[in-house]
């Protein structure tokens, strides 16, 4: 009988059991199943509807958008050339090749080729009626066949996530009226035994569950809740005891485990095995339902339509006739905006590099997110079909919050990364220009506090492109305080802080703030002295995410307007054809200066390029780089601190935006310049050895933004050191400062000063 059974449970699943579904795999066409008579199609518990699912903990709240900011417009981007065609890996298969599918007139991306569904064909004409009429004491079932869930692939068809089959290990009961409670029990223990010796964690079924089944729902396996491993699979299905099935039923499956983990999400039942009577339209399995990330925010596309399958049993339970009513429909197919090569290089240098951290690479042109590292993350594969108690404790417990997606919500003070914003602030108000000169001391002191320059040197006067490639606090204090409050704050909101960035899982996306001179106004009075000059370094009650940094040097790289992050290009039915697309789009459009933005970014190609610069360590093999270096105190007790490295590659021709962030132990002392810059010239390093690889590196100029001192750092690393008679002529350049050793900055602060170290954060590059 249970050979029988599995037969059945194996015909119903199609070739899925003989080798890995993929989620463009169908349920396979059923013209006929060849069962014995009494064989039973085995039917799942009933599911209920799932609770809803709490945010991941730990995850700091939202700071909330002002009500009276008007909404801004959203315009389309073109894209510049039309990619070529991208291909989804295909399941190994004797189908024909996939079709390409032309793109939409006016969509922003092609179609990927996606092998479709087989035919297949139309519904049988159902027996039911006729075996009713010959047998009036039979009982018709309608089972629900779950469909393939669709496959969210990268944007060049690389397999994020997809399906494969696994199995429950269950009970079937006789299926006769009238027996006693001892011969059901006589009949059950056996199998029961077996099972609970065969699963990797025991089974254990109480008596009245048994009679409950058994009057109820022996139609049907009494089904374990935990999965039979594949190993255990290949043991034990051919030589099942009597009374033991294997139920089959599609595992979502995560083939590059926790890579872009926080992005994609995780799978979970939609409720609980069913009990009670059996209701017609029952699933032949338990269905899952996306419950965070990608696989939530497009679980209806993903899901696809079940199929309808009609049994007839008589009062014997010999299964009288069975026939499609209709047939599984796989779900569509997500397109992200992710390259897997790029993420998983970004994945690999944060874990051997940073504890936890977060780092964001985004097209300047499109907004494309191509990648998104939250450092620690997660292996979805834990939840795909359930997680314990205990696992999910682990999880909940870890000190290092895995489940916090670092990138879209971990909120932190920007720092010196913020200085951009000031320098064009003060640059487009037009009370500032690109030859005004400050003095940069080694501290200014606001009452009883003091801002610190970041070196505690004296570096005399100096210009915005000298002050961003120095990282001077005090320059940006005065720039802010010529230029006002008020044009800094919106200069701020323009590029997007203090809002979320519009990327396509809202749920998840931290707004930060951006404190405005009203805001002060209000609450706390003016915005002047030391409070101005926290918020001009980016410290104080300026917050921003990861993803709202890279989307403000994405602004700059393209000078024309702040592109809206996309992660989603299109969704794609199971025949490659275009269901859903997304063209880029921008925030809003950018009115900043030329000569403004030419000044900040030759100071963040000196950042990199110059031996003096912050941020040196950055530097790598092929193309120059713009940058801008940020430490900042997160948590006043203990002191924690967050470094920054962000900006714009190439320098001259800007490809790819980006922003990588670093958190500190309480206590520990850290920098961009030292902690950050190398995990991005390292990242980089590789993504442009792979570029070079396949031919794709980007002429490194753009006409207009050059001048003959930026040749020497167009080609790669920095920019040599002058001859013998350039420097004869050249004005001495400040040393670059030493490093302070870790645990000696206190005290170094009162040696210099007099006074206690500064209460107000003091923002280093």
């Amino acid at each position: 009988m249970i050979r029988r059974f599995f037969t059945v449970a194996c015909c119903v699943a199609g070739s899925l059991n003989s080798s890995p579904a993929q989620p463009g795999d169908p349920v396979p066409p059923v013209a006929e199943i060849v069962v014995e008579p009494d064989a039973p199609i085995p039917r799942p518990e009933i599911v209920e509807e799932a609770e809803p699912v709490p945010a991941a903990p730990g995850i700091p709240k939202a700071v909330p958008v002002e009500d009276d900011e008007e909404p801004l417009t959203v315009k389309a981007v073109p894209v510049p050339e039309e990619a070529e065609p991208l291909t989804v890996k295909p399941v190994p298969s004797d189908e024909a090749e996939p079709r390409t599918v032309r793109a939409v007139p006016g969509t922003a991306s092609p179609p990927v080729p996606v092998k479709p569904l087989p035919d297949a064909g139309k519904p049988e004409k159902s027996k039911i009626a006729i075996s009713l009429n010959t047998d009036p004491s039979a009982r018709p079932l309608s089972l629900r066949v779950p469909a393939p869930r669709g496959q969210i692939v990268d944007r060049n068809g690389e397999p994020l996530a997809q399906n494969r089959m696994a199995y429950y290990l269950g009970v079937q009961l006789p299926l006769k009226d009238g027996l006693s409670d001892s011969a059901v029990f006589d009949a059950a223990r056996e199998p029961i035994a077996w099972a609970r010796r065969t699963l990797p964690k025991g089974w254990d079924i109480k008596d009245d569950k048994i009679l409950e089944h058994y009057r109820k729902r022996r139609w049907v396996p009494l089904l374990s809740s935990t999965m039979v491993p594949d190993e255990v699979v290949e043991q034990i299905k051919d030589q099942l005891p009597a009374g033991v099935v294997l139920r089959p039923f599609y595992l979502r499956t995560y083939p590059r485990e926790a890579m872009a983990s926080h992005l994609l999400g995780y799978m979970g039942k939609s409720g609980s095995m069913a009990s009670g009577d059996i209701l017609s339209d029952e699933y032949l399995w338990p269905p899952t339902v996306g419950k965070y990330g990608l696989e939530q925010r497009f679980d209806p596309e993903l899901t696809g339509n079940p199929g309808i399958y009609n049994v007839l049993y008589n009062a014997a339970g010999e299964r009288l006739s069975e026939d499609w009513v209709q047939r599984p429909k796989a779900g569509h197919t997500v397109v992200t905006s992710i390259d897997a090569r790029f993420q998983a290089i970004v994945e690999h240098e944060m874990k051997e590099n940073a504890v936890r951290g977060a780092f964001v690479i985004m097209d300047v042109k499109t907004g494309d997110v191509i990648a998104m590292c939250s450092n620690p993350g997660y292996n979805p594969n834990d939840w795909a079909y359930g997680i314990g108690t205990e696992e999910y404790n682990k999880y909940l417990t870890d000190k290092q919050n895995p489940l916090l997606p670092r990138a879209l919500q971990g909120l932190y003070p920007p720092a010196s990364t913020f200085k951009v914003i000031t320098a064009l602030a003060a640059l487009d108000s037009g009370k500032v220009t690109e030859h005004t000169e400050f003095n940069c001391p080694k501290g200014m002191k606001f009452g009883n506090t003091w801002m610190w320059n970041h070196s505690h040197k004296d570096e005399g006067s100096m210009d915005v492109e000298r002050a961003i490639k120095r990282s001077c606090n005090p320059w940006f204090w005065q720039a802010a305080k010529i230029a006002g409050a008020s044009n800094l704050s919106a200069m701020a909101v323009t590029m997007g802080f203090g809002d979320k960035t519009g990327i396509c899982l809202p749920n998840m996306e931290a707004a930060g703030n951006m404190p405005s001179p009203e805001y002060y106004r209000k609450r706390k009075g003016e915005m002047t002295g030391g409070v101005l000059a926290n918020v001009a370094i980016g410290q104080g009650e300026v917050s921003a995410t990861p993803l709202q940094v890279c989307q403000m040097m994405a602004s700059v790289a393209r000078g024309d307007a702040v592109p809206r992050p996309r992660l989603v290009r299109q969704i794609q039915d199971v025949d490659g054809r275009i269901v859903q697309n997304f063209p880029p789009s921008v925030r809003t459009a950018l009115t900043i200066d030329k000569d403004a933005l030419k000044a900040v970014r030759r100071g963040m190609r000196a950042v990199v390029a110059d031996g003096d610069g912050t941020g040196t360590r950055a530097s790598n093999d092929y193309v120059a780089m713009a940058g801008k270096t940020g430490t900042g105190e997160w948590h006043d007790s203990p002191k924690d601190y967050v470094a920054w490295f962000a900006g714009f590659i190439p320098a001259n021709n800007p490809e790819y935006a980006y922003a990588a962030l670093y958190e500190g132990d309480p206590g520990d002392e850290i920098s961009g310049g030292r902690k950050v810059a190398p995990i991005v010239g390292d990242v980089f390093n590789k993504i442009y050895k792979l570029k070079k690889d396949g031919k794709e590196i980007p002429e490194d100029k753009v006409e207009g933004d050059e001048d003959p001192d930026e040749a020497a750092v167009s080609t790669g690393r920095r920019k040599p050191e002058p001859g013998p008679a350039a420097q004869a002529s050249a004005p001495a350049a400040a040393p670059a400062p030493e490093a302070p050793k870790p645990g000696l900055r206190s005290w170094w602060q009162r040696v210099r000063s007099g006074n206690k170290p500064p209460a107000q954060p003091a923002g280093r590059p």
